[in-house]
């Protein structure tokens, strides 16, 4: 019996050891995968957040512009966003310039379909 307990027990501390060396590589990987998917959402953020200051610094050089598009253009230009802020403020920023920027568009008369990237974290 004692070679039998042996196994037993050896068989026991490997299962123990494999699973806690599992719960550490899964650990590390949602790591892994959590600073990626952040990344990622940053950059398109980033992207789409340059795309939208850019264009609309384009459209406030037109002269012919009304009272109302320059409101609108103000506001969107004085929306800063930076990757200090929390995300749930970001997410609020981000909504906030993509139906400013529809506004925009609409009263300019100016179709435009860019493509959003990501949906919100």
């Amino acid at each position: 019996m004692d070679f039998l307990d042996e196994v037993i027990n050896f068989e026991e501390n490997a299962y123990k050891e494999g699973e806690e060396q599992g719960k550490i590589r899964a650990q590390e990987e949602s790591k892994k995968e959590s600073i990626k998917l952040g990344g990622e959402n940053g950059y398109y953020i980033g992207k789409e957040y340059g795309f939208i200051i850019g264009y609309t610094q384009i459209v406030d050089l037109e002269e012919h512009l009304r009272e109302k598009h320059q409101k609108v253009i103000r506001s969107i230009l004085a929306t800063e966003i930076n990757e200090f802020m929390p995300s749930e403020e970001i997410n609020k920023k981000i909504i906030f310039l993509r139906s400013q920027f529809k506004l925009l568009l609409s009263l300019i008369k100016v179709k435009l379909e860019y493509p959003k990237s990501i949906e919100l974290f």
